[in-house]
């Protein structure tokens, strides 16, 4: 049905979910996918295109708390499937108490600087590069060369990036995860870019220089 449904010509790959002891009634499925899709818009990873909006179906409290343990499940194994839906993005403002650390919880704090005038704020997290909400976006760029013009657009058509009005730049209004530093930098900028030079820790270290800091403290361990 997907597949032959003319509004959903994004869809490429499916994910089926079973149980070992199929105990799964039909009760448990459609609390599950109520449960399911929440937990991805909570974080914010994937535009939702669920044409029913599922509602909470009563369930006994021992059914509930199965059902728990078994969407922990899932959000601990679909990452290592390579589907990220469920991963939350979503975290706390860059407040300037936090400013004085480059790491915190696991999470490296960023900022990018453009000529322009604008700036950004992100998260490194695991590999990915989380923009926050209310960062600026060059809204013209007349660059020629952006191999993620297409991400920017879509980004653009889809609400995540907006312009305010009377405002210069076009800003961010929800949190987004990118794959790499220069995907996001090259969004904001408008132009290809070398995002692990373009974005900057509180210290002003780039976010190479910290990398390749991490990678000589790691090998100087295992030596």
């Amino acid at each position: 049905m997907h597949a032959k449904d003319e509004d959903k010509e994004f869809w490429t790959r499916a994910v089926i979910i079973t149980s070992k002891d199929m105990n799964l009634t039909k009760a448990h499925v459609r609390y599950l996918e109520g449960e399911v899709v929440r937990a991805a818009r909570i974080a914010g990873r994937a535009s939702i295109a669920n044409g029913n909006e599922p509602s909470v179906k009563a369930l006994p409290e021992a059914d509930i708390s199965d059902m728990a343990v078994f969407q922990d499940n899932l959000e601990a194994v679909l990452p290592a499937l390579g589907f990220d839906f469920l991963r939350p993005t979503k975290s706390k403002p860059i407040g300037e108490e936090q400013e004085a650390q480059p790491q915190k919880n696991g999470l490296v704090e960023l900022t990018l600087r453009h000529r322009s005038g604008l700036r950004a704020h992100a998260l490194e997290a695991n590999g990915e590069i989380i923009v926050q909400t209310g960062s600026q976006v060059q809204a013209d760029p007349d660059y020629s060369m952006n191999q993620y013009s297409d991400l920017r657009d879509q980004l653009i058509k889809d609400g995540t990036i907006q312009q305010p009005s009377g405002n210069k730049f076009m800003v961010f209004v929800e949190d987004y995860a990118f794959k790499s530093p220069s995907a996001a930098a090259a969004v904001i900028i408008g132009r290809n870019a070398n995002g692990r030079r373009n974005w900057r820790l509180p210290n002003g270290q780039s976010l190479k220089e910290w990398q390749d800091a991490q990678l000589s403290i790691t090998n100087t361990q295992i030596s």
